[in-house]
This record gives C-alpha cells, sequence and structure tokens, in this order.
C-alpha cells in the first residue's frame, strides 16, 4: 500500500482527509441541532406537537391524549433518534478524523467517503437502537405517570436516574470504554478491517464503546426534562470533554459523586 505523506496533528490543511472528515460530522451535527431546535422550539412545528404529546401523555391543542400504538412508539423513536444524532456525533468527529487519517492513506474520492459513511452509519446505527429503548422507557413513564408536562421525571424517580448515572461513573464497563474512547488510534489500528464491511463494523464497536460511556448519562435528559435543549447541550458537551479534555478520568468520579449526592439528597427529601 502506498502511503502518502501526511501533516502533523498541528497542521491542518484544508484537503486534509481528517479536516474533512470532522467538518462534515460537525456540519451534520448543526443540521440535526437546528432541527432539534425547531422541532422543540417552534411553536408552530408539527414535531412539538408530536412531542409534547408523546413525551407527556397529555391533550395538546385541545386534542385528545394519544394512546399507546405502533405508531407512536415510531414517532417518538423518531425524535429521541434526532436528538442522539445531535447529541453524540460532535463526540463521533474525534475519532473520525483518525479514522479518516488511516482511511486516506489508500483511498480517495467516493470510495474514500463511502467508508466515512459505512463507519459513521454503524456508530449512529447503535445510537439509533438505544433510541428504541429511551422511547420505550419514555412510554413507560407516561404510563406509570412518573413524568410530567415539560417531560422530566417526579422527583424519586429523577433521583434513582442520578443514582444511576452516578454509580455508572465508578464502573468497571464505564473505564473500560472509557479506555477506548480516549485513544481512538490506538483502538483503530487494533481493529481496523479493510473495506465498507471493515468500516461499518468498526463504526459499530466504538458505538457500543460510547454508549457504554454515555448511556446512563442519556438518562439524565428525563431528570432535566426530555425537552430541554439546554441540558441536552449540557450532557452533550460534557459526553464529549470526557472523551478528549485532560483528566477525565479524575474528575468524571468527581462528577459521578455528585450526581450520587443529588440523587441520594432528591430521594432523602421525599422520604
Amino acid at each position: 500500500m502506498n502511503q502518502r505523506a501526511r501533516p502533523a496533528w498541528g497542521a491542518f490543511r484544508p484537503d486534509d482527509a481528517r479536516v474533512a472528515a470532522a467538518g462534515a460530522a460537525l456540519a451534520l451535527a448543526a443540521a440535526f441541532w437546528l432541527l432539534a431546535a425547531s422541532a422543540m422550539g417552534g411553536a408552530d412545528s408539527w414535531l412539538v406537537e408530536l412531542c409534547r404529546a408523546a413525551f407527556t401523555g397529555e391533550a395538546v391543542s385541545a386534542a385528545p391524549a394519544p394512546p399507546l400504538s405502533p405508531l407512536l412508539f415510531v414517532e417518538l423513536w423518531a425524535m429521541w433518534a434526532l436528538m442522539m444524532a445531535a447529541m453524540m456525533l460532535p463526540a463521533m468527529a474525534a475519532v473520525l478524523a483518525p479514522f479518516a487519517d488511516i482511511a486516506g492513506i489508500g483511498a480517495r474520492g467516493a470510495r474514500f467517503w463511502g467508508l466515512l459513511g459505512a463507519f459513521s452509519g454503524g456508530y449512529l446505527l447503535v445510537w439509533g437502537g438505544f433510541s428504541g429503548l429511551l422511547a420505550a422507557a419514555q412510554l413507560m413513564l407516561r404510563e406509570a405517570r412518573l413524568i410530567g408536562f415539560d417531560g422530566a421525571a417526579a422527583p424519586f424517580a429523577a433521583g434513582a436516574l442520578l443514582l444511576l448515572a452516578g454509580a455508572w461513573q465508578f464502573s468497571a464497563v464505564k473505564q473500560a470504554c472509557m479506555v477506548k474512547c480516549r485513544a481512538p488510534m490506538a483502538f483503530l489500528m487494533a481493529e481496523w478491517r479493510p473495506g465498507a464491511a471493515g468500516a461499518a463494523r468498526l463504526g459499530l464497536r466504538h458505538g457500543m464503546h460510547c454508549l457504554g460511556c454515555c448511556a446512563a448519562l442519556m438518562g439524565l435528559m428525563f431528570v432535566f426534562g426530555a425537552m430541554n435543549l439546554w441540558w441536552m447541550a449540557a450532557i452533550s458537551l460534557y459526553c464529549l470533554a470526557e472523551k478528549v479534555a485532560p483528566g477525565a478520568e479524575r474528575w468524571g468520579r468527581w462528577a459521578g459523586a455528585a450526581m450520587l449526592g443529588a440523587g441520594a439528597a432528591m430521594i432523602g427529601m421525599q422520604v
């Protein structure tokens, strides 16, 4: 395989494959964020009607609350998938850049972008599947009347979710997944397989590691309000920081301790 000269990480050029890959991921993330903002903030958006009905089970615009149905589940799943894509694409950009660094050695043009698409598709497939679990959880919470009009869980349930997220910060699974996510080049070199199928497999595996890092944190969307864009942004930035910021192994445990304290206090106030 002929290798082309590659600039150092600090010497980005406009035609650098890493810049193109990370830029494409961030541009797509921005598009998803705009769509989410429109869906959740636009008063005349059809998706606002859908979200409020599905997330709260209460009537919107004098319409009856929607009964449980396969269609309602699919609609809610689509909403969560949009939110997960918007939140996790910035984190994916951190691994897409080194992926492009390797893929760009032997692939150009359409083949290069095909590999990036296969990797991204595998990654997003994992989060799409997880979105289905979140949609099912949302409907169960609705039926149990454990969520309010803003999509936030009742205090006791919110405290339990905080305890779960805090405990997960200290778990062996979380730590093992963090190692993979914080050293993407080592992971890619060890797991690399040729072709689009190999790229999709890599995307799936990295998506599973990312899910292991962040799944419990996504449950906090029920604590702060499932339609709260500010908390959605805060959780997204935290997930990104855990993957790229120095000392995340240490301050991630501090964050876990804070979640445990907040969850215990919230439950304590209900007892």
